[in-house]
């Protein structure tokens, strides 16, 4: 039998077009037994348009793989990425985020690390970035009120970059000013830092809630304004002993 990841995927699909049910449990065996089987996700990409219902397969097998190990290796989105250049991306994506947030309840992790990936900004085209914003934007528009999905959605992009998150932002709060969801939402990333002084890194969280703020104006938006205040305050209180720590080093 042919090695169906060394072979051009339309054409495996082709010898298989009589018992695709075959190739599909092939496949996912594969890649389950090798985590880097199909990385480019090409093979996937050609089952998946000869069966639309493999993504709900394939997507099982994700959430079988992320609960039992705790963690998403990225091949396993990286195979998904193929969906931004399709026509029905749109349909395609809503169909991951609907299946992931409905069957992964309680692994919100999987969500996140899964919708996280195929949204990273990355240097696929305008095309592809201006897709992926508009699926946010629709997502926003679509679920504004589920406190569950945009903190899901917001806890997936949360390490992306900064006009990512403030364009989000602002249409979230264009549609829903509560509170209560505002304080919920990771504003921002859980990771930061790097090499050297820790000052600049610790600046830039101050410059990105400070943007936040020209957003935030108006009465009913009194007390999230006052929440991303003291997420500065806390930054500069933070550079202050830094700074003290650092010239201490200096001396010593």
């Amino acid at each position: 039998m042919m090695n169906p990841y060394h072979t051009e995927a339309s054409e495996v699909v082709s010898q298989y077009i009589r018992d695709i049910s075959l190739l599909e449990d092939i496949y996912l065996k594969g890649i389950v037994y090798s985590g880097n089987e199909d990385s480019d996700g090409k093979l996937l990409e050609a089952i998946i348009k000869q069966d639309k219902t493999f993504l709900e397969r394939y997507l099982d097998e994700l959430i079988l793989k992320g609960t039992s190990t705790y963690s998403i290796p990225k091949t396993w989105a990286k195979r998904l990425a193929h969906i931004w250049q399709e026509d029905q991306h749109m349909d395609y994506m809503n169909r991951i985020s609907n299946y992931l947030f409905e069957k992964a309840d309680g692994h919100s992790i999987i969500y996140r690390a899964v919708v996280g990936q195929l949204l990273q900004p990355k240097d696929g085209g305008d095309i592809i970035e201006q897709r992926k914003s508009e699926w946010i934007e629709y997502t926003i528009q679509s679920f504004y009120q589920d406190k569950q999905r945009m903190y899901n959605l917001f806890s997936a992009i949360k390490e992306h970059k900064t006009e990512q998150r403030t364009v989000a932002l602002r249409k979230l709060l264009e549609q829903n000013d509560d509170y209560e969801l505002f304080e919920e939402l990771p504003l921002e990333p859980s990771h930061w830092g790097g090499w050297g002084s820790m000052i600049p890194y610790m600046q830039e969280r101050i410059t990105y809630l400070t943007s936040l703020l020209p957003m935030l104006s108006g009465l009913k938006f009194l007390k999230h304004k006052q929440k991303v205040q003291n997420g500065i305050d806390i930054w500069r209180a933070r550079i202050k002993h830094e700074e003290i720590e650092e010239l201490l080093e200096s001396l010593g």
